[in-house]
This record gives structure tokens, C-alpha cells and sequence, in this order.
């Protein structure tokens, strides 16, 4: 049976981008204090240029889930901040701060489940946009599997301060919370 499961993705590491930039308009996209960090660090922006804290009717999500803020005005999601209806980033097509995407971006379309024993049991294209995507591409299963670990470990470590400022601050405000992560207030 596994040898069949491994048949019926195995052909989907040939997924190649086709550059259609739906998966840059439709999501939401969360993010954690390092994809925050990077992209502020590649740009000059500041955290509150690159983020905005998203309500629970904007965002498909379980309430349980550990991305959630409790802010003064509710609950919230950080992700990455939109203009026009798409991506700030993107930019006739392409993404401007691509080499310092968030992990999300990255592992973008990939789901991927392991079983007990670290083996690979699903390996999907997330159905969180209509992608036209090709397969005629390459893409190895080290470099999803290395992109999943990454993704995992960074997550960890946000939500353990998402929950940390849950207890202690509650009824903070955003610009609060950015300066709980870290970052410094606008000085432009």
C-alpha cells in the first residue's frame, strides 16, 4: 500500500510555477517574527509596514490554532500585508523580496504529513488557491522535506511567544505585540 501512496505523489516533485501569482492574490498569508525579521531586513521597511493583524471573519482558520493574538480589539492572525487585493510584493508578476520570502511562501504549494516513523504518508498541492501549475518541473523530496522542517521549527518557536503574550498581555495593541517580538517602532 505504501509503494502506491508513494506513486500517487511521487509525480507531484515534478510541480513546476507556472507564474499565474494566484497563490499572491487570493491567501492570506501568516507569518512568524523571522519571516518579519527577513524581509525587514532586506528592505528597510519596518515590521508595521510589512504586517497586518487580520480578524477572525478575514481569515479561514481554526480559533484554536496557535497563530492567534489576543489583541484589545480581539483575536488576530499577523500575515503578510496586502495592497490592491494581492501581495505588496508582488510586482508585475514577480515577488520583490523573493530570496527573503516567508517560510509559508516557500513550502508553498506543498502539504506534506509524515508518519510515526518520519516517512513521508502524504504529499499534496494545497487547495488554498487554484494553482496552474505544470508538472514538468524538479523538485526533490530533501528540499520539501528540508523547507517542512524549517517551516516547523520557526512555527514552534512563534506560537510559544504567541502563547507567552497571550498570558501576560492580552489586551495589548499590535504595535505592542511587534515590540514584544522585537522590533522597533517606526521612526520614519
Amino acid at each position: 500500500m505504501k509503494g502506491v501512496k508513494k506513486k500517487r505523489w511521487n509525480r507531484l516533485l515534478r510541480f513546476r510555477c507556472t507564474g499565474c501569482a494566484v497563490c499572491c492574490t487570493e491567501p492570506i498569508v501568516p507569518v512568524t517574527n523571522r519571516d518579519v525579521a527577513r524581509i525587514v531586513k532586506s528592505n528597510g521597511q519596518t515590521a508595521q509596514q510589512v504586517v497586518r493583524f487580520f480578524s477572525p471573519d478575514e481569515v479561514m482558520a481554526d480559533q484554536r490554532f496557535p497563530l492567534w493574538i489576543s489583541l484589545r480589539q480581539g483575536k488576530r492572525l499577523m500575515g503578510l500585508r496586502k495592497r490592491r487585493g494581492h501581495c505588496q510584493y508582488l510586482y508585475r508578476g514577480r515577488c520583490r523580496v523573493y530570496a527573503y520570502r516567508p517560510v509559508t511562501c516557500r513550502l508553498f504549494p506543498f502539504n506534506i504529513f509524515f508518519d510515526s516513523t518520519g516517512h513521508v504518508e502524504i504529499l499534496e498541492i494545497s487547495d488554498a488557491v487554484e494553482c496552474d501549475y505544470a508538472l514538468d518541473g524538479k523538485i526533490t523530496l530533501g528540499a520539501v522535506r528540508t523547507l517542512y522542517s524549517r517551516d516547523e521549527k520557526q512555527d514552534e518557536t512563534y506560537f510559544a511567544k504567541v502563547k507567552r503574550w497571550n498570558a501576560q498581555r492580552p489586551n495589548g495593541t499590535a504595535k505592542e505585540f511587534l515590540a514584544f517580538l522585537g522590533f522597533k517602532e517606526d521612526t520614519q
